[in-house]
């Protein structure tokens, strides 16, 4: 969480430049684009942060069998995975479930929700 305080300290930097200028369209408009960029990757870090404690650390925290769908799937290892987030892509570790079926696409059971 050290990386947020971080930009979120540069957020204040941020405004300096911009706080002695007059507000017109163009300087709000140059503002505004520079705040949405940096909240964008601090959210990025935030989600990168609060991914991996949303599910168990340790894989036998975690069944060793999941059923849904008439389908069966058995706990695998972590991957390394991209996520797909508002903020942005965010790379990170997740456990898979691979399906029984054979020719089945395994997905982390966050996605099975």
């Amino acid at each position: 969480m050290g990386q947020v305080s971080s930009s979120l300290a540069h957020s204040a930097k941020l405004m300096d430049p911009f706080l002695p200028q007059e507000p017109t369209p163009q300087h709000m408009a140059t503002f505004e684009r520079e705040l949405y960029r940096l909240l964008r990757a601090v959210g990025r870090r935030i989600m990168a942060w609060a991914l991996p404690h949303m599910e168990p650390a340790c894989a036998e925290e975690r069944p060793s069998r999941l059923w849904g769908k008439a389908q069966a799937a058995r706990r695998r290892r972590t991957h390394r995975t991209t996520m797909a987030t508002l903020c942005g892509p965010v790379v990170g570790w997740r456990r898979l479930y691979e399906p029984l079926a054979p020719r089945a696409r395994a997905i982390p059971p966050v996605e099975r929700r």
